[in-house]
């Protein structure tokens, strides 16, 4: 339960940084490091649900999209949550595995961060996966 806990923690401070960045005015370097927190609070993020469906359910699995079908199964996320998760985690794995400038600039999670020079980031994605991972913190809590 401590472990639990501690993950939940370490998952609320990783959301607040990326909740953070994703409000600020683009350059590359804050494309860069949307990219990078979206990265690592995934990561996170994946993990508490497994060490929660561990603790309260006693369900072990290991993969991220394992853990989120079995996230559904035990009434966590809804089904339509279940498909961003999906999605999140398919764009997760194509930043991590595939970055480059290009990358940055054309897939999925950064289209809408390059419009124009200066602009807020208003990318659509970043935004609602961030919002995600806030209910489904709410959800953890409870």
């Amino acid at each position: 339960m401590e472990r639990l806990r501690l993950k939940q923690e370490t998952l609320k401070k990783a959301y607040a940084s990326f909740e953070d960045i994703i409000s600020m005015t683009y350059t590359k370097v804050v494309r860069d490091a949307a990219i990078q927190r979206f990265e690592y609070t995934f990561e996170i993020f994946y993990k508490t649900i497994k060490e929660h469906l561990r603790v309260k359910e006693g369900i072990i699995v290991n993969t991220p999209k394992s853990i989120f079908s079995e996230a559904l199964g035990s009434g966590l996320v809804s089904e339509e949550e279940t498909k961003s998760l999906l999605e999140m985690t398919d764009d997760r794995n194509m930043t991590s595995y595939t970055y480059s400038e290009e990358t940055a600039n054309i897939n999925k999670i950064s289209k809408c961060l390059a419009e124009y020079e200066g602009a807020t980031l208003i990318d659509k994605k970043l935004k609602g996966y961030c919002e995600l991972i806030r209910i489904v913190i709410g959800r953890l809590d409870e």
